[in-house]
């Protein structure tokens, strides 16, 4: 099944290439910006700013499930035309890294932010209690649901913006810097509010997701999955 998904992906982003020609760039000549999921697409929106010219593309602006997402021909055409694609990485975007492999674009950087953040990346969380037998361990894609890994983050994707886009290379640093700024302070409130807790254990009734985010507190952790 999953080779008939890469064939298909493959032979998709062949045509769209070989079809660019025809239609122009399908953007203002701006720079182009293509995201996956929404908090990419929040952090580029910060750092991009309003006075860019930059064409900002959200893939999963629909409530789509990563986990299951399924690109269209529209978003492989965006992909193989853009600048910059970004995406979360790991196993539920293999379809991005794909994608971005076959895109041919000699111009397009492809930023896989798991990747990005090297040894900051974690495995799933096997706390006692979670029925993980002959599962094989995975790393944790939920990387955005942590403020440290956030501010990892904007500054790597500001600088990968600054390199495609020099002429606005100062904004985006700004910008980057000013959204840390926020990042540090709700850092500081999370922290407060932990601290001040009674109780630091939380019990989740389903996958768990907040591995960085318990990690980023010292909260203890059981899920059903």
């Amino acid at each position: 099944m999953r080779g008939k998904k890469t064939a298909a992906l493959l032979l998709a982003v062949l045509l769209l290439i070989g079809t660019a020609g025809c239609g122009g760039t399908g953007h203002s000549g701006g720079l182009h910006v293509v995201v996956t999921v929404f908090p990419v697409y929040d952090w580029a929106r910060v750092i991009l700013g309003e006075d860019s010219g930059a064409e900002l593309t959200w893939l999963m602006d629909g409530g789509v499930d990563m986990h299951s997402y399924q690109p269209t021909a529209a978003d492989l055409a965006a992909i193989a035309d853009c600048d910059v694609f970004i995406y979360i990485g790991g196993a539920s975007d293999a379809w991005a890294e794909e994608a971005a492999a076959q895109a041919g674009s000699r111009h397009m950087i492809a930023v896989d932010l798991m990747e990005a953040l090297g040894t900051a990346v974690r495995l799933e969380e096997l706390t006692a209690g979670t029925d993980t037998e002959g599962e094989e361990p995975e790393y944790d894609e939920h990387i955005w649901l942590s403020l440290p890994n956030a501010r990892i983050l904007t500054a790597y994707i500001a600088a990968v913006l600054a390199e495609a886009d020099p002429k606005h290379a100062e904004a985006y640093t700004a910008n980057a810097e000013a959204y840390n700024s926020d990042l540090m302070l709700l850092d500081a409130s999370y922290m407060g509010a932990v601290r001040s807790a009674e109780i630091k254990t939380l019990l989740f009734a389903d996958r768990y997701p907040f591995r960085y985010l318990a990690d980023d507190y010292g909260l203890t952790a059981y899920a059903a999955f």
